[in-house]
């Protein structure tokens, strides 16, 4: 078995969108990610490599707020986020595929009572029909984790993490 190892930009990566050969790492020169091939899915459906077979994942990355929150994915990786609503705003995830998954930490500002609109396709467990209810106090903490099957974004939600 030959492992070999390609690097270039991100940028240069994804509009090649090659298949990479069996156990080749495709390194991203400018965000250090990586992904392995395996001989027949092309790069942009590929997730990123980690040590173990885990993809994606790592820091929390901050979303920026406005009317609408917008939550970037590579394929079928899985990524942390948070956001801090100052308004009433709607998600949008963009380039998930099947496989892709990710927790997101919603944190409602000074006023309260903010909400989300999750993206269509949504379902939320216990039969939220899409819709997620937030904790509503100022402050409040809720985290709301999702699985994409290519279809449908199936979300669990968990309210109110500010207890004393």
């Amino acid at each position: 078995m030959n492992i070999t190892i390609k690097q270039d930009p991100s940028a240069d990566w994804t509009s090649r969108n090659p298949v990479l050969d069996q156990f080749c790492l495709g390194y991203e020169t400018d965000t250090g990610k990586a992904k392995m091939g395996d001989g027949v899915t092309a790069w942009n459906s590929l997730g990123y490599f980690a040590p173990g077979g885990a993809t994606g994942g790592g820091a929390v990355e901050t979303l920026t707020d406005g009317a609408t929150v917008t939550w970037t994915f590579a394929g079928n990786e899985s990524r942390n986020a948070k956001v801090t609503l100052a308004g009433n705003r709607t998600l949008a995830v963009s380039g998930a595929t099947d496989g892709a998954s990710g927790t997101l930490i919603v944190i409602q500002d000074g006023t309260g009572s903010r909400t989300l609109a999750l993206p269509a396709g949504s379902k939320v467990i216990n039969a939220g029909a899409g819709v997620a209810t937030l904790s509503t106090g100022a402050g409040d903490i809720d985290i709301l984790s999702f699985i994409f099957d290519g279809t449908t974004y199936y979300w669990t939600v968990g309210l109110d993490f500010t207890g004393a």
